[in-house]
């Protein structure tokens, strides 16, 4: 399912690598993921005072879960983290940038 970003000189121009919208055709099934946490899938914590391994395990859950409902990591439209560390960021941004290039521009919020 092919993404369009989307970017309207009506609107300020975001700053950085956001886009204003993200547009898809849906004609088949919309997945829905949310409440991505860092458990494995024993149920234990992946990577306690890392945030890498942290992310990392997300990403690994999300990719599961896309995985099972049918698709791949360039079927998603948008995710969105929380994070308590605003330090974190650039190292959690890289890895997601790592873990799917197709992230690193930012969808609409």
């Amino acid at each position: 399912m092919p993404k369009t970003q989307i970017v309207s000189p009506k609107i300020s121009q975001p700053s950085g690598h956001f886009s204003q919208a993200t547009m898809i055709e849906a004609r088949g099934r919309l997945v829905f993921i949310s409440g991505m946490t860092a458990r494995r899938a024993d149920g234990t914590i992946a990577g306690i005072g890392d945030i890498e391994a942290q992310t990392r395990q997300v990403c690994e859950n999300v990719k599961s879960a896309v995985e099972q409902a049918g698709g791949t990591m360039d079927d998603i439209c948008r995710i969105a983290t929380a994070r308590i560390a605003l330090a974190s960021r650039s190292s959690t941004r890289l890895l997601h940038e790592a873990f799917q290039p197709s992230w690193s521009v930012a969808s609409a919020r």
